[in-house]
Order: structure tokens, then C-alpha cells, then sequence
């Protein structure tokens, strides 16, 4: 009787579907229309960041995005994510202890916590060991004395407002960007492309309210709210 192996691919609840590259159409410089940042150095550390997680082992080194209010700091953190680790959870919030990382660490490829305000020792300890590679061994449920042991080595993306890599052990491990933030000017530029996706005038869009003049956080919501009520306008 022949004993079953292990699967070769396992696939996590919310993992979702890589784009399809097409051939001959890479640039990366493309990329930098979707992410914000300040200078070409900065852009070029991202993409070796980028580029270092399509590697099949460790280490990898962490990137630390900071930044003002509105620096874009989690959507900069998704649109990287979707290009090598998709997800239906694109963003997650930081676990409290070492084991609720690691079981992040099982379920995806690429981990992105999101809005941090500060990381408490023994989490950046653990944040250390996930870059560079490390084990985390826990009491096995339901018993006294059998460990569970769990090898993993994780590219991860940490953002927030304050300075994430104070600490010189985790400084030492990682990529930190400072993200400007997106003028005003800007904002109203990203509400001009889904314009183009509106049918044409309707009587009953005059009624809408007036365009607010700043785009607000939600501003996603906002258009997708004015694009429905006009769509569906008799």
C-alpha cells in the first residue's frame, strides 16, 4: 500500500487568480503611474523589492512605507501585492503575537499589514525571523508534550504614518520609503477617468449634489455611488 504525498500545491482560501502577462509588452516604468513615489531611487528600490519576491526562497527583505495623511501609503501596498501575491485580502491588520504571524504566513505569499502605529519588540523579533528565515515552535493542541514546528520566509510590506524602523535589527532588514503626499491637484485628476465610464447626459444627474471640491478619502465610494444612480436614471 503506497503512501499518499504531500500536495505540491496548496491553495489558501483567499488567494485569487495572477494577471496574464502578455508578451512583449513589459515596461516597468509603466509601473510608476500606480504608486507614489518621490524620486527614481525610491522607485527603483521598489521594483528590486518587487522583482526579490518572485524569488522561490528567502530572504527577503521587509518594505516599510511611510508617510503622511494621504500619502497614499495602502493603496501603493496593494497594487504591489496584486502583481506577485493576489488576494481577495489584500490588507491585514498586524496579528498580536508570533503565532497569529506565522499562520498569516501559511495561508499567503506576500504579507501586507496595514496602518501600523507602532511594533512592539517581540513582534519585530518575529517580523526579523519571517524575512530572513527562522523557526516558530508552539505546544501542539490537545497534548502535553508535542511541538509543532513551522519553517516560513515571507517578502512583507509594512505601512504607517510614524517611523517603522527605528529599531536597528529591523532597519538592518529592510527597504523604508518615505511616500510624499498627493497634492490637491492630484486628487482631483484621479475622479477625471471614471468620467469615461459614464452614459450620456442624463436629466436626472443634474440633480445630483455639486462636486465637492476636495476629493475626499472615500472618493472610491463616491464615484461608484454617482455612476450607479446615473446608470439606472429613466
Amino acid at each position: 500500500m503506497r503512501q499518499a504525498k504531500e500536495p505540491r500545491f496548496k491553495r489558501a482560501p483567499s488567494m485569487a487568480a495572477l494577471p496574464v502577462p502578455i508578451a512583449g509588452s513589459g515596461d516597468l516604468d509603466a509601473l510608476r503611474a500606480f504608486v507614489n513615489v518621490g524620486t527614481d531611487r525610491d522607485f527603483r528600490l521598489m521594483v528590486s523589492w518587487l522583482l526579490g519576491c518572485l524569488r522561490p526562497s528567502g530572504p527577503y527583505p521587509l518594505l516599510i512605507l511611510t508617510g503622511e495623511q494621504g500619502s497614499a501609503k495602502s493603496t501603493t501596498s496593494k497594487v504591489l501585492r496584486a502583481l506577485v501575491d493576489p488576494s481577495t485580502l489584500e490588507t491585514r491588520s498586524f496579528p498580536g503575537d508570533e503565532r497569529g504571524l506565522v499562520i498569516a504566513a501559511q495561508g499567503a505569499h506576500v504579507l501586507v499589514f496595514d496602518n501600523l502605529s507602532r511594533i512592539k519588540p517581540s513582534m519585530a523579533d518575529a517580523l526579523c525571523r519571517l524575512a530572513t528565515g527562522g523557526g516558530f515552535a508552539t505546544r501542539k493542541l490537545h497534548s502535553d508534550a508535542d511541538e509543532v514546528l513551522v519553517d516560513a520566509t515571507r517578502p512583507c510590506i509594512l505601512n504607517g504614518i510614524p517611523d517603522l524602523s527605528e529599531r536597528a535589527d529591523l532597519a538592518d532588514r529592510a527597504i523604508a520609503l518615505t511616500l510624499p503626499t498627493i497634492s490637491e491637484r492630484h486628487r482631483h485628476g484621479l475622479d477625471r477617468p471614471s468620467k469615461a465610464l459614464l452614459p450620456g447626459p442624463d436629466r436626472r444627474s443634474r440633480r445630483l449634489p455639486a462636486q465637492a471640491r476636495r476629493l475626499r478619502r472615500i472618493a472610491p465610494l463616491l464615484r461608484k455611488r454617482r455612476l450607479t444612480v446615473t446608470r439606472f436614471s429613466v
